[in-house]
């Protein structure tokens, strides 16, 4: 047993409130809603951490009672499972704490990596804790419901309709014309919408029924409608990143059957009203790409200061957590109000971090998309359905990650964790029991194939 048996449920339902929680805290950007986080994460990592101290007391008492029973459910592959993210991880860890250490401001950058361990235990926890096809189920039934609430309420925000004073925030008053619900950022909120329309995206090919089929197609209707209504440009291209790649793995893998090319056309419509569907202010945003500083024009000229920020401290950065601070040095001319932010996740963790941080970044995303490639061809579809949603939202992040900061935005963080703990994640038991069963979903009805155990 990997930790005592009745510590899952609990944690399961931590995770969930915490995917509940962030989005609604305004993304969960304020410090007070990052320290709920980290306490609920520190909850469910105590409980894990427990349940593995009292397995070898309870065990000899338990196991004979209950194993036969729990273990084929809850435990069906056995033994400690390894991830392909626990190499890389504990790289990225190293290396940030090390550049922590060394950097004019220690105490804000240990602050900003218990912050990341905070995302990697999250990420194990999600790993160790979703095992069943129907809990897998339960995740993505949990974030499309989000989804579509954050949709409904943004919208009647949008027409000045929110019953909500506390979600109308006075300092971002220039946001009124684009829908951001909750979020303080609709190009945030956009990041949001992106990986979660996905994820329900994927989950359609896992052999749903008609009415199933056509609630999931609603809620991605109403998903693409939010997206359009943000006028987020880096949400737009984002989330044709993620259908364009859809869109290749649907057409190069036969496991897909008869989704092939009626998805593929599908996928297509969708870019298609993208385009076509936008409003007129939506066209607006596209001419005026280059246009502002916040736009491309202002942040190329900002990213000259952040490259020349590297080049000054390309081994070990300036420490976790000192790009506001450190970037005034570097900042070029020109730029009426101060980068906090480098707007490109990228040159953000490699100027706080240093150079060695690239080529980890580089093997996280190869490990990510090797592994999901990998379990795409799986028998299950639903195994093949949601890690083609995960890979395809962590594509999205991935290309919207290039021109903004989404990855500094709890929420967003955290669901982007999730969705490579759903592609890292051993393959879910599928048992005759649980709902929506089908004989044909996996090589055996109660041991799944995992990957890369030990």
């Amino acid at each position: 047993m990997e930790m005592f048996k009745f510590d899952r449920p609990v944690i399961r339902a931590l995770l969930f409130v915490l995917l509940v929680f962030t989005p609604l805290a305004r993304a969960g950007v304020k410090p007070w809603a990052v320290t709920v986080m980290e306490m609920i994460v520190l909850v469910a990592a105590a409980l894990w951490v427990s349940g593995r101290i009292l397995d070898p007391i309870l065990n000899p008492i338990m196991d004979p009672i209950i194993d036969p029973i729990i273990d084929p459910i809850i435990d069906p592959a056995g033994g400690r499972f390894k991830t392909p993210l626990d190499r890389p991880l504990a790289a990225a860890v190293a290396l940030a704490f090390i550049s922590a250490l060394f950097s004019e401001n220690p105490i804000a950058g240990l602050w900003a990596v218990a912050e990341f361990i905070t995302y990697i235990a999250v990420f194990h926890l999600t790993v160790h804790t979703l095992r069943t096809r129907a809990q897998v189920k339960a995740l993505v039934g949990l974030l499309a419901g989000m989804g579509a609430l954050l949709c409904v309420f943004g919208l009647f925000k949008h027409w000045g309709m929110n019953p909500f004073p506390w979600w109308d925030y006075a300092d971002i008053g220039r946001y009124n014309v684009r829908l951001s619900a909750t979020f303080g950022s609709p190009d945030h909120f956009a990041g949001y919408l992106e990986m979660v329309a996905a994820l329900t995206l994927g989950y359609l090919f896992t052999g749903v029924g008609m009415e199933r089929r056509m609630l999931l197609t609603s809620l991605l209707v109403l998903f693409l409608a939010a997206l359009i209504l943000t006028l987020s440009r880096g949400g737009w291209i984002g989330l044709g990143a993620g259908l364009f790649f859809m869109m290749g793995v649907l057409l190069t893998q036969e496991r897909f059957g008869k989704y092939r090319w009626s998805a593929a056309v599908g996928l297509g419509v969708l870019v298609l009203m993208l385009i076509l569907l936008s409003s007129t202010p939506a066209v607006e945003r596209v001419l005026t790409l280059r246009d502002g500083e916040a736009a491309l024009g202002g942040r190329l000229t900002a990213w000259q200061g952040v490259l020349a920020m590297i080049a000054q401290n390309p081994l070990l950065g300036t420490g976790p957590g000192t790009f506001a601070d450190a970037f005034t040095q570097y900042q070029p001319p020109g730029l009426s109000r101060q980068f906090t932010m480098a707007h490109n996740d990228y040159l953000h963790f490699i100027a706080e971090t240093g150079l060695p941080m690239a080529l980890v970044m580089a093997w996280i995303l190869v490990a990510v998309y090797r592994t999901g490639l990998e379990k795409m061809r799986h028998p299950s579809r639903l195994v093949r359905g949601t890690t083609l949603g995960a890979l395809a939202g962590i594509t999205a992040m991935a290309v919207h990650s290039a021109g903004d900061f989404n990855l500094h935005i709890p929420a967003n963080a955290l669901l982007f964790t999730v969705l490579g703990a759903v592609v890292c994640s051993r393959t879910p038991s599928a048992l005759p029991e649980s709902p929506g069963f089908r004989s044909g979903d996996s090589v055996s009805s109660s041991t799944p194939i995992p990957l890369n155990r030990t």
